[in-house]
Parts: C-alpha cells; structure tokens; sequence
C-alpha cells in the first residue's frame, strides 16, 4: 500500500497465523512530520518506508520511530498512462515521494518470497528487511528506521534461512498440522552418502527415497501431524540419499 494522510490512527490488520503472510507496505508519507501522525503507515502490522535523497532523509518524508526501514523515492522516473479521465498512451514520468519509496520494499519483498522454500511470515519479513539494511550514508537523527533497504542481503537472509550445513542441527522446527517446512543443502561432487537425522520428533514424519544426481533437485517429504495427539517421541529417523556412479555435484531440498 502506498498512502498516506494524517490522522491519529488506522484499525489493525490481523496479525498473520499459519503459512500465509499478509501484511502492507506503507509509505510514511510527505509532510515532513512523525509518522505517528501518517495512516496506515502508523497502524500495527504495516511495514513504514521512509523516503532518502541522494543517501539521506528527503525534506518532505515522515520520520519517527514507527519508521521500520527506507527506501530510495526522489525524482524516480515511473510508468504512467497519459488519459486523465479515460485510458490513454503509456508513457513515463519522474516522480518524488513516499509513494514512490514504498513499492521499492515491496519488490524486495517480492524477491524474498520468491526464493523462499517455506513461505515467510509477516514478522520474519520485518525482521530480515530489518536486520541486512544497510546504513544510510547521512544520518538521521528524526528516525529512519533500520536503514537504507538491501535487497541483496535480504534475498541472502532467506536463502540462508532454509540451508543446511554438515553436523549443524536446527532447533524448534514446527509446521502445521499436515503442513511442510523446506530446507536445502548443497552436496560437493565425490560426495558417497547423505545422511538427514530427527531425533526427538513428534508426530508422525514421513520421509521419501531420494539418490543424488547432477544438477537436480531432490525432495524428501517430511509430514507433521497434530502435536496434540502424538506426545510420544517418534524414535530419530535417518534418511540416506546414495550417489549415482559418477560422482557429481547435486542440490537436496527436503520438505
């Protein structure tokens, strides 16, 4: 979303359950005032943008604590149709503003979820954008959020999220009842044999056959079943995924 107007508040959006995020961009807004003051980008669950001009805080954008991150919006050249009141030529134009740094943090986001394995809530997409912003280069003391926004970083946060490494164990994995979670790892060439254990787990888990070859990628489905019925530790379960012949380098993504 890419709005803004003064006002005290906006009503919250309900916060994301299960897989699906749902969540708003909102541009901070232009009246070089805090953001407390801006709908929606001063509602609960909106991701506030804020506007830079040549590595700083444009004049005109909102600021304040509620900003969670910036983005590039002045003079930024954007498509248009030329018809005022009916559909004319396609052309462009430059325009300044919020509303023109917002949809920049939405392609980023954009980008996340189209590496993503497992889809990515609401929270854990703040908390990325967040956490690989990179510095403006002027600062800001009226309050920029975390930074300047980094999509590389970003679209890395997430694939990171999802990669296993050799004898690094991850902790608290949870999906929903008949859900999935997707983790990948990369597997050298020469490699004999890989092996996935879960100790400890609850529930019922299923997990397929799966052998290496070269650049392919192999699935391992894992299903969860309600925690609620299942207190029992199901004993490890241990998958070994063989090499064809000739040794080659593969991908394993498990589900």
């Amino acid at each position: 979303m890419q709005c803004g107007c003064s006002a005290r508040s906006t009503p919250p959006l309900p916060r994301p359950r299960g897989a699906t995020a749902f969540w708003r961009q909102g541009a901070a807004g232009n009246s070089d005032v805090d953001v407390a003051q801006s709908v929606p980008a001063n509602g609960p669950n909106v991701i506030a943008v804020a506007t830079t001009s040549a590595g700083a805080r444009a004049g005109f954008s909102n600021f304040g604590p509620g900003v969670d991150i910036a983005a590039p919006g002045q003079a930024i050249l954007s498509t248009l149709n030329s018809g005022s009141t009916a559909a004319g030529s396609p052309g462009y134009a430059v325009y300044s503003g919020t509303s023109m740094a917002a949809p920049h943090v939405a392609g980023v986001v954009a980008l996340m979820q189209s590496v993503a394995l497992n889809p990515l809530s609401a929270a854990s997409v703040e908390a990325m954008l967040k956490s690989t912003a990179r510095a403006l280069p002027v600062a800001c003391p009226q309050g920029c959020g975390a930074g300047l926004v980094n999509a590389d970083g970003a679209v890395a946060a997430v694939t990171a999220s999802t990669t296993l490494t050799s004898d690094a164990a991850r902790n608290a994995l949870a999906a929903a009842t008949g859900g999935s979670l997707y983790y990948q790892v990369t597997v050298p060439a020469g490699t004999r044999s890989l092996r996935v254990a879960l100790p400890q787990a609850l529930g019922t888990l299923r997990i397929s056959e799966c052998r290496l070859a070269p650049a392919h990628t192999h699935a391992a489905r894992c299903t969860a079943a309600s925690s609620r019925r299942h207190r029992r530790a199901a004993p490890a379960m241990r998958q070994r995924c063989h090499r064809p012949a000739t040794p080659a380098a593969g991908r394993v993504a498990r589900r």
